[in-house]
C-alpha cells in the first residue's frame, strides 16, 4: 500500500502493475464493510495515475491492454451492487476512466499511433461500457467523438497497418457505444455531442469495417456495419436532409441538389468527412451561380479512386507479371520511407488474392538479400504524375541529389555495397494511374541518378493523359460554354495563387513558379483524389487551405 501511494515514480519502476495486481486482489477479497468504497475509488485514482505514466515508457506500452482487463474490471464488478447504492463513487469510478481513455486518446492522435495503443484503448472502452452498464450510468457522448475523431486524424497508412482483429474491435466498440445514443429502431440526426462531421466520421468507420475481412462474400459482421452505414446515408445526408437545410443551396435546379447528394456519398470515404454539408460550404465559396454551377460541374467530372479500385488495379498490375510462369513470386520494395501512399497500395497488394505470391521486404536492404543479380524487384505506388517524387527519391537512394533547406528527405543513401546490388537488379515501378509526361521524364531523367535506363521499366493501370486538363477544350470537364469555363477558371487561378502564399514561401518560389501551381503543380490541372490524399498537381483550391488575406476552405484537406 506505501508503494501505491507514492506521488512520483521513474521510468525504471516496472513494479506498478504488480502492485496494481495485489491492490485488485485485496479489494476482491473484502469482506462487505464501509471501507470498501473508499478503496475502490482510491483503486481506480491510481489506475488512472499508472496508465499516464506508462504511455511515456515504451517499455511498459505493451503492457497495457493485456493487463488492464482484469484490473480495470473485476474489483468493480464484485462490488457493482454496493457502489449502485452511491451515485457519487459511481461516478468517480467512472471519471477514473474516462481520464485513462483521454489520456490514451491524446497519445493515438499525437503522432505515436501503433497497434499496441489502439488494443489498449479497445480494453479501456469495453471497461467502461461493462462498468457504466452495471452501475446504471450512462456514458458520456464525448467519448464516441473523441473515439471517432481518431479515425480521421490517424494517417491513412498507419490505419492500413493496424491488424484485422483490433481494428474489428474498434469498430464494433464505436457501434455499441452509438447504440447508447441511436437505438437502432431511432432514426439518425444531429444533437448535442454529435454533429455532422461526428456523423460523418461514424459513417467512415461503418464502411471501413464492412471492408474488413474476406473479399467475398460478405460476414455477417460486414453486412451489420454496411447496413448502419447506409442507415446514416438515409437518414442524414440524403436530399430529403439536405432539402432541409433553410441554408442550402436554393439557387440549383433539383437535378443539381440531387447531384450534391451523389457526390457527398462518392467522396465519403475521404479522410476528413465530405457530407452535403461540406459540399454548399465549399460551393457557396465560389459566390456567383455561374461560378457554384461550374465548381458542381468539375466536381463531378473529378475522379476518385476508392480504395478497393485502387486495390484491384494492383493486383492486376502484379497478376500480370506473374501471368507468363516465368517466376513464381514477386518481391516487393518500399519505395522510400514505408509511409504515405507506398504502404497503402502495399497493405492492398498484401491483401489481395495474389498474397503469398508476393514477398514484401521491410527495408530496400533485405530486399536486396531476397534477391540476386538479373532478377527483378519490385516497387508499387498509387501515382505517377510529373515524376518528380519516385526520382527525388532515387535521387536520395543514389547520393546524388542536391538537397535545398526546405526539400523533403525520403530516404538515407545506399552505401556502396548496397548500390552496387541495387544497380545489379532489373527496377520494375508499378503505379496504378501515371501520365506520360511522367513516364517521359522519369525514363530520360533516371540516368541521371546513376541507373542504367535499360534495366528499368514502368508498368501502370490507367493512363491519365496530361493533355485532358480541367480547363482545356475537349478536357475531363463537359463545360456547357466558354464562357462558364472562363469563369471558373479565372477564378480558381486566383484562389489558388493567394492561398498557396505560404507553401510558395516556404519552397523558396519565384513569383512564376507560384503561378504556374494556381491551378495545380506544373500547371498540371488534374482532377484526381484518393481517398487518403489528393495530388499536389489537382486543382489547387479542391486541397489547399487558405489564409488570413484570403480565406478559403478545401472540399479535400491535404496531407504534406
Amino acid at each position: 500500500m506505501d508503494a501505491l501511494a507514492k506521488d512520483s515514480k521513474s521510468e525504471n519502476d516496472l513494479d506498478e502493475f504488480a502492485d496494481l495486481d495485489l491492490f485488485a486482489e485485496f479489494i476482491v477479497s473484502l469482506d462487505a464493510n464501509d471501507t470498501v468504497l473508499t478503496h475502490l475509488k482510491f483503486f481506480y485514482e491510481k489506475i488512472s495515475e499508472v496508465v499516464s505514466h506508462s504511455l511515456t515508457s515504451p517499455t511498459e506500452e505493451y503492457k497495457l491492454g493485456h493487463a488492464m482487463l482484469p484490473l480495470l474490471l473485476d474489483p468493480g464488478l464484485k462490488w457493482r451492487d454496493q457502489v449502485k447504492t452511491d451515485p457519487q463513487i459511481a461516478g468517480a469510478i467512472l471519471e477514473s476512466i474516462e481520464s485513462i481513455i483521454h489520456t490514451n486518446s491524446n497519445f493515438l492522435r499525437s503522432g505515436v499511433f501503433s497497434n499496441s495503443l489502439l488494443e489498449s484503448q479497445n480494453c479501456f472502452i469495453y471497461c467502461y461500457l461493462m462498468l457504466a452498464s452495471n452501475f446504471d450510468l450512462g456514458i458520456q457522448s464525448t467519448i464516441v467523438s473523441d473515439h471517432l475523431l481518431m479515425f480521421r486524424l490517424v494517417r491513412s497508412a498507419a490505419w492500413a497497418a493496424v491488424d484485422t482483429r483490433t481494428r474489428m474491435q474498434y469498430a464494433a466498440l464505436v457501434l455499441f457505444l452509438t447504440l447508447a445514443f441511436y437505438p437502432a429502431d431511432q432514426r439518425f440526426q444531429s444533437k448535442l455531442g454529435f454533429s455532422n462531421n461526428t456523423l460523418a466520421d461514424l459513417r467512415n468507420v461503418f464502411r471501413d469495417a464492412a471492408g474488413i475481412g474476406p473479399d467475398a462474400p460478405f460476414t455477417t459482421h460486414q453486412w451489420v456495419f454496411r447496413w448502419f452505414a447506409e442507415k446514416l446515408d438515409a437518414e442524414v445526408f440524403s436530399i430529403r436532409g439536405f432539402r432541409g437545410n433553410p441554408n442550402n443551396l436554393a439557387v440549383l435546379s433539383e437535378g443539381e441538389q440531387n447531384a450534391i447528394v451523389q457526390l457527398s456519398m462518392r467522396f465519403g470515404s475521404y479522410r476528413y468527412p465530405v457530407t452535403t454539408d461540406h459540399l454548399a460550404t465549399f460551393l457557396l465559396q465560389f459566390q456567383t451561380t455561374e461560378r457554384i454551377r461550374g465548381a458542381l460541374k468539375m466536381l463531378t467530372h473529378s475522379r476518385f479512386f476508392p480504395l478497393w479500385e485502387l486495390g484491384s488495379s494492383m493486383e492486376n498490375l502484379l497478376g500480370a507479371e506473374l501471368a507468363d510462369g516465368s517466376r513464381s513470386q514477386l518481391v516487393v520494395a518500399p519505395l522510400g520511407d514505408q509511409t504515405g501512399s507506398t504502404a497503402i497500395i502495399k497493405y492492398m497488394a498484401s491483401h489481395s488474392s495474389l498474397g503469398n505470391k508476393l514477398q514484401f521486404a521491410t527495408d530496400l536492404n533485405t530486399a536486396l538479400l531476397q534477391t540476386d543479380a538479373g532478377d527483378e524487384l519490385y516497387f508499387v505506388d498509387d501515382c505517377l504524375l510529373s515524376g518528380t517524387q519516385t526520382l527525388n527519391i532515387l535521387g536520395d537512394l543514389m547520393g546524388v541529389r542536391k538537397h535545398a533547406a526546405h526539400h523533403t528527405v525520403h530516404c538515407n543513401p545506399l552505401t556502396p555495397a548496397e548500390r552496387k546490388a541495387f544497380l545489379a537488379r532489373r527496377l520494375v515501378f508499378a503505379y496504378c494511374v501515371a501520365t506520360e509526361i511522367g513516364e517521359n521524364r522519369f525514363l530520360a531523367e533516371v540516368a541521371n541518378k546513376g541507373i542504367n535506363p535499360e534495366n528499368v521499366r514502368l508498368t501502370y493501370g490507367v493512363m491519365d493523359h496530361s493533355k485532358s486538363k480541367a480547363f482545356d477544350p475537349l478536357g475531363p470537364v463537359g463545360w456547357s460554354s466558354a464562357d462558364e469555363r472562363n469563369a471558373i477558371k479565372e477564378f480558381s487561378q486566383e484562389v489558388g495563387y493567394d492561398i498557396l502564399k505560404k507553401k510558395s514561401r516556404e519552397k523558396e518560389w519565384d513569383d512564376a513558379r507560384r503561378r504556374e501551381s494556381a491551378l495545380g503543380y506544373s500547371d498540371f490541372q488534374r482532377l484526381l483524389i484518393f481517398p487518403y490524399n489528393v495530388p499536389k498537381t489537382t486543382v489547387t483550391l479542391l486541397w489547399e487551405t487558405g489564409n488570413d488575406q484570403r480565406p478559403w476552405t478545401p472540399l479535400f484537406p491535404g496531407f504534406d
